[in-house]
């Protein structure tokens, strides 16, 4: 029981999904949104750049403050009208 008990943790501990930040679900959703309906007129690499920009893993507190910004600005069509975005 106890080497089972062990073993899962470290299981747990070492693996690299658990070791990468996780990325807030309206970021994730901005960029599948950029990937299913480009801006006109952007060029391929700046909305490649822009959608690894949004996915990548980095600081915490920064995640936070893009995500609020996402929020604000961008409510997510799955939204029933009147219902709060998160």
């Amino acid at each position: 029981m106890a080497r089972e008990n062990i073993y899962d943790e470290w299981t747990k501990a070492t693996d690299p999904a658990e070791l990468a930040p996780k990325v807030p679900r309206i970021l994730r959703e901005a960029g599948a949104l950029l990937r299913k309906a480009p801006p006109d007129g952007m060029p391929r690499e700046e909305l490649t750049q822009l959608i690894d920009a949004l996915e990548a893993p980095y600081r915490h507190a920064s995640k936070a403050r893009s995500a609020r910004r996402w929020r604000e600005k961008a409510p997510m069509p799955s939204a029933r009208p009147g219902s709060p975005t998160r």
